[in-house]
Parts: structure tokens; sequence; C-alpha cells
């Protein structure tokens, strides 16, 4: 992911409230999302936590710029334009190697808050309809010819969830290579149906 703090020539320049939203940004990157607290932010950007209170209620802060990192990253497995095989293997690939470790954890904790916290809540609806949206256009998209794409993209996210939460318990029968394994068989088993290549 691109560094998500501007540079100090730009700072300066920046309102306080763009400027905390990219610092919450990377404060929940590198500290993970259900460890962030608000003082993290405001000593990152210098300033008291009172003010930064000021500037937006911190839950709704988080939750924007929560739902900024989930984008991102998106953005790279979903470039625009790009073939669907390309954006399929990409996504296969990715899955669950070493850097998407800590984005499966914040998947996670986001899930977790958003039963208690209604704009964490609005924030990962939000990203799961864009996640789905995405993955059913490109697997309309491509070679194919799946029957229901839409229902294809439902049973590869609930294999891809229930494999996630394994390696996020250190489940022993499960490694990442297996993982990447098995979704690539759940993604030939959807292109064997009837009607698809």
């Amino acid at each position: 992911m691109a560094d998500l703090l501007p540079s100090s020539s730009t700072v300066a320049t920046l309102p306080l409230a763009d400027l905390a939203h990219a610092a919450c940004m990377r404060e929940i990157v590198e500290r993970g999302l259900r460890e962030v607290r608000a003082r993290h932010v405001a000593e990152r950007i210098g300033v008291g936590a009172r003010e930064l209170s000021r500037l937006c209620p911190w839950a709704d802060l988080r939750a924007r710029a929560y739902e900024q990192v989930e984008n991102e990253m998106m953005d790279e497995v979903f470039p625009p334009g790009e073939k669907p095989e390309l954006v399929m293997e990409t996504w296969l690939a990715s899955a669950f190697d070493a850097r998407t470790a800590r984005a499966w954890q914040r998947w996670s904790d986001a899930w977790d808050m958003s039963c208690i916290d209604a704009a964490m809540a609005a924030a990962f609806a939000r990203i799961q309809n864009r996640y789905f949206e995405e993955m059913s256009s490109t697997l309309a998209a491509g070679p194919w010819r799946l029957p229901d794409p839409e229902a294809s993209a439902i049973r590869l996210f609930a294999i891809e969830d229930g494999l996630a939460c394994q390696i996020l318990t250190c489940a022993p029968f499960i490694t990442r290579k297996r993982a990447e394994s098995l979704l690539r068989g759940a993604f030939e088993l959807e292109c064997s149906q009837r009607g698809a290549i």
C-alpha cells in the first residue's frame, strides 16, 4: 500500500481534519484496528485529544479511515481495466500471503466491532458490498461463463473467510500454502459447473 501520510512538505497545507484522517489510516495499518486509540492519532499529528475530538467524533474518524484503508487494498486487487483472468490470479495468489495477514485481522476486528459500533457497521457494510460487486463483475466479465457469477462470488467469499479464520486462529491442519491451494480448487470447481469453461 502506498504511503498513507502526506509528505512533510505538504503537511502544513493540509486541513487538520484531513491530516487526522491520514494519520488514523496509518495508525490502523501499523497498530491494528482494534488497538488504535484516539490518543495515538492525536499524538501523531501533534494535538491534544480534546482538539481531535472537536474535529470529528472518534468512532466516525476511525470508521472512515478503516474504510479508506480497505478501499485502497481493493484498488490494488481490482484495478480498473485489468483482464479478469489477471485479477483472479492476483486475488488467488494474495488471499493468504504474509502481507494480507494483518488485513484479515482488520477484517475480523471490523466484523466484531460492527456489532456495537454503528459507524463501523456502516463502513464495513460498504466494504463488503464493494468487495462483492468487484468480484461478481470480474467473474461475469471473464471467460469462464459461470451460470451465476453472484452465487459463485458468495461461495468463494465464504470459503476464503473460513480459511482465513483457520489461519488467524493458528489451526494446526492448515498453512497459507494449503489455504491458497484449497481456494484455487474452489474456483476451479466453480468454473467446472455446467455452462462454464
